[in-house]
C-alpha cells in the first residue's frame, strides 16, 4: 500500500518520499512542513519526534485518505449543498447543519483501500 517509510529535513522544508496518492505516513517522516498532508496533530507529532522528544511510534492518516472517503461516499456535493446557504450568524442553523454533517460522516463507509492502508501502517 502507499505509505511513506522515511523522510528528510532540508532547512525548513520536509522532503517526503510519498507516492502521489499516499494514504498514511510514519511519524518520523513528517513534521510541521507536512501540515497540508498530515494535519495539525500528525505534523506536530512528527516535528516533536524530529526534535528528539519522546513520542510513541505511530503514523498519520494523510489528507488523501480523507479525499478518498469523501469521494467514496459522494459527500463533496452534498456537504457543499448543506453548508452553502447557512447564515454564519445563526447559531441554531449552524448547530443543525453540524449535526447533519456529523451523522453523514459517521454513517459513511471507509473505502476498502483506505482501511487496508491503515491496517498495514
Amino acid at each position: 500500500m502507499a505509505r511513506c517509510t522515511s523522510g528528510a529535513f532540508l532547512g525548513e522544508f520536509l522532503i517526503m518520499p510519498f507516492e502521489s496518492r499516499a494514504l498514511t505516513a510514519n511519524l518520523e517522516a513528517i513534521g510541521n512542513a507536512a501540515l497540508p498532508l498530515a494535519g495539525g496533530k500528525g505534523a506536530s507529532l512528527g516535528a516533536m519526534l524530529g526534535a528528539g522528544l519522546p513520542v510513541p511510534e505511530g503514523f498519520a492518516v494523510l489528507t488523501q485518505a480523507y479525499r478518498d472517503f469523501m469521494a467514496e461516499n459522494n459527500f463533496d456535493e452534498s456537504v457543499r449543498h448543506l453548508v452553502e446557504d447557512v447564515p454564519a450568524d445563526d447559531p441554531e442553523a449552524l448547530a443543525e447543519v453540524a449535526q447533519a454533517l456529523k451523522e453523514r460522516f459517521l454513517a459513511g463507509a471507509i473505502p476498502p483501500h483506505v482501511a487496508d492502508a491503515i491496517a498495514q501502517a
